[in-house]
């Protein structure tokens, strides 16, 4: 089976690709160096690690991440990714790119 994709956030520290978008929930897979500063209004996100290992930056607060990792990320909450790290982004409702706001 072929898994179709198409990119949503492409920066040379940042890789994006939507795999699957339902009316419920979207699925995507990101490789991360640094992310953006950003939060999501209305969507909350689940990182699954699936390797490497850096550092999520969640609100006031920053925790090392690495391989086998599951984080919750409720809406309206700033956050960012440093380090080498490799993740599936399940996301309720799906990503759009309006409800991406850049903070930096």
């Amino acid at each position: 089976m072929k898994i179709k994709y198409r990119k949503i956030i492409d920066l040379k520290t940042e890789k994006i690709y939507e795999i699957l978008k339902t009316p419920n929930f979207g699925l995507a897979y990101a490789e991360i160096k640094e992310s953006k500063l950003h939060l999501h209004r209305r969507t909350t996100e689940l990182y699954l690690v699936c390797s490497g290992e850096g550092v999520l930056f969640l609100g006031n607060s920053k925790m090392k991440i690495s391989r086998g990792d599951v984080i919750k990320i409720p809406p309206n909450t700033p956050h960012k990714v440093k380090g080498n790290v490799r993740l599936f982004v399940i996301s309720f409702p799906p990503w759009n790119k309006e409800d991406h706001i850049l903070l930096e």
